[in-house]
């Protein structure tokens, strides 16, 4: 059903140019090569599309994806493999919450996609402190403007006179009503291709809904102390795969991840980029030569 769905997908606009074609007569020749011309560019994108996405159509609903890997493509080629699946839904919309972004290439094809679903589909929400303060990078704030210049709604974490402590470090992208990206990979350079990240993605309607609640308060402006405790579903399941979705602060992580370490028996595996919190060994029965530290997730054993 969902290979069928897409293919519906992919071929409206096709079937809408041919509908146009029907309908002219042997008088009203002139705008007939650029309505092929027209049928032609969808055609190439749909063998694009069916080629890269067919996989993951019709297997695979989860997708891991590390950089660093030699088994592997660039973790942004699998992004923009995402991203243009916006071009080929019949109701396209694209929600990103991003740490930072200033890497050119993704940044050009939003602004393409853009041109051609409206950018009034498109909602970006940014870390102010990449964009306000001159010591950084100057390529965020550029990005920004350029986002701005093509009237696609860009909000940060000041929005709404928000002056709650903290930053807004999610990495997420809701792309339609069906598929997220997610991880630890900010959209730049380094995130790409230096430093070790990885990405994940997932075809499902629950677990975009449940990311949509999320997005949908930050951008009306409620950050940090500010954000709710939405309905949200205990946990959802993705094929086989049982998903528990957690937001910080308002749902105590914490506390969750405390009592996760105690169910440990031998071993747990850390993947923090930080781990400074007052999670004490002695409470979950482990000595240092237990705790290891690498870069994903948490691994009981």
């Amino acid at each position: 059903t969902n290979v069928s769905n897409y293919n519906r997908a992919f071929l409206a606009p096709i079937m809408h140019q041919l509908k146009r074609l029907e309908k002219s007569t042997q008088q009203d020749l002139e705008g007939w090569s650029e309505r092929v011309q027209s049928i032609l560019i969808h055609l190439n994108r749909l063998i694009f599309t069916l080629t890269t996405n067919q996989r993951l159509l019709i297997q695979e609903k989860i997708q891991y994806h590390p950089n660093h890997s030699e088994n592997q493509k660039p973790i942004d080629w699998y992004l923009k493999r995402a991203l243009n699946r916006l071009r080929y839904s019949p109701e396209p919309s694209l929600q990103a919450h991003l740490y930072q972004f200033n890497e050119q290439s993704v940044l050009n094809m939003i602004l393409e996609i853009s041109a051609e679903i409206g950018p009034e589909k498109i909602q970006i929400i940014l870390e102010d402190a990449y964009l306000s303060n001159d010591k950084r990078d100057p390529s965020y704030r550029k990005t920004f403007e350029r986002l701005r210049e093509a009237n696609i709604e860009v909000r940060t974490d000041t929005y709404a006179n928000h002056s709650g402590s903290g930053e807004s470090h999610n990495k997420f992208i809701i792309i339609n009503d069906d598929w997220l990206w997610t991880g630890s990979t900010n959209i730049t350079n380094r995130g790409f291709r230096k430093n070790f990240n990885h990405s994940l993605e997932f075809y499902s309607l629950d677990l975009n809904k449940a990311f949509s609640i999320e997005f949908e308060q930050l951008w009306e402006g409620r950050f940090q102390s500010k954000k709710w405790n939405g309905p949200m579903p205990s946990e959802i399941h993705v094929d086989s795969t049982r998903i528990e979705v957690l937001f910080s602060p308002q749902h105590f992580i914490e506390e969750k991840l405390r009592k996760s370490l105690l169910q440990a028996k031998s071993s747990i595996i850390v993947g923090m980029f930080y781990l400074t919190n007052s999670i004490d060994r002695k409470s979950t029965r482990l000595n240092s030569s237990h705790l290891v530290i690498s870069y994903a997730v948490f691994c009981l054993k």
